[in-house]
């Protein structure tokens, strides 16, 4: 079924409006804030604005919907995974964001998805050196993890793309740090200058982690949580583990990005462990490398049916 759909462009267009008419109308429809306790201190005031101002909030998570739809597709054409011209990304974004109720709410996690994009298309390939482009990395990284903590989790990711594509220095590691860091200066002097660096300090004492260990939900729905992270983390090694034998007889840059892609999987499902969101809002952070798995496996001829179930039954645990 994906591995047709991939081969006809146009039907994924197709199938990609609908989805993206769904995302916009839960989006100015039902649309709310997440709980600000146990944020950041930033998102914290974003909340307080959004409580007066939530149309202007869900415009915001709207421009940053198809802006990320864009990166997304851009990162997925620029690495040249699929010889075709296809929008299979664009169609699995919008289906698996939709599937998992990520629009209902308004987290965190906005933010770190919408950076990682950002990082994605500042470094293209990951194979070309630059340190403009790492410091604007680190600045991207920065400037999110003030609303996200889990965003810091980008550096690593960035740090292991720069040395598998062949473009990592060791000071290459200090020059992604100093964009990092001139974020948290500014943070710094900012509250000094205002004198409120207790209030700063105050809020990152109240920061919470693991959410996923100290759930409230019932425990039917903690047992289906579990079930469904141990399918989609299966399906995943599974994926990974067929198309490593299909890039084997691909160009090493190929190869390469693949790999990238694979570690970017690992990252994004240690935020899910690491985060303070339940589960159901966590999940996002699994989104963008679930979406270049499906995209890639859905080039392949060979055990298609397959492969085929493993996906929708994935995306019907991530529903539940």
């Amino acid at each position: 079924m994906f591995y047709l759909l991939n081969r006809y462009k146009n039907l994924q267009l197709l199938l990609s409006l609908p989805l993206l008419v769904w995302a916009a109308f839960t989006i100015f429809t039902q649309m709310t804030l997440c709980s600000s306790e146990g944020q950041m201190a930033l998102f914290r005031s974003f909340c307080r604005f959004g409580v007066d101002n939530l149309l202007a909030v869900r415009i915001i998570a709207m421009v940053m919907l198809l802006l990320e739809i864009l990166l997304v597709q851009r990162f997925y054409s620029v690495n040249k995974f699929a010889e075709n011209r296809t929008v299979m990304p664009v169609f699995f974004l919008l289906l698996l964001l939709n599937v998992i109720k990520f629009f209902n709410t308004f987290t965190p996690a906005f933010f770190t998805m919408f950076a990682l994009s950002l990082v994605m298309l500042v470094n293209t390939d990951f194979e070309s050196h630059g340190k403009n482009r790492i410091f604007a990395s680190g600045i991207i990284i920065g400037l999110a993890s003030l609303l996200d903590v889990n965003a810091l989790w980008l550096f690593p990711f960035l740090i292991f793309a720069m040395f598998t594509g062949n473009v990592y220095r060791p000071k290459d590691t200090f020059v992604l740090l100093s964009g990092i860091l001139i974020v948290a200066i500014y943070l710094f002097s900012f509250h000094y200058l205002t004198d409120t660096l207790p209030a700063l300090f105050g809020s990152y004492k109240e920061l919470t982690f693991f959410k996923l260990f100290h759930s409230t939900a019932a425990v039917r729905d903690q047992v289906v949580d579990w079930v469904t992270i141990g399918v989609v983390l299966l399906v995943t090694i599974y994926f990974s583990a067929v198309l490593k034998l299909y890039f084997d007889n691909k160009l090493i840059v190929l190869r390469k990005r693949f790999q990238i892609t694979v570690f970017l999987n690992l990252v994004m499902a240690v935020m899910v462990v690491f985060s303070n969101l339940e589960l159901q809002q966590s999940l996002v952070y699994m989104v963008v490398p679930l979406v270049m798995i499906y995209s890639m496996i859905s080039l392949m001829k060979k055990r298609r049916f397959f492969h085929d179930v493993l996906i929708v039954a994935s995306i019907v645990l991530l529903w539940l």
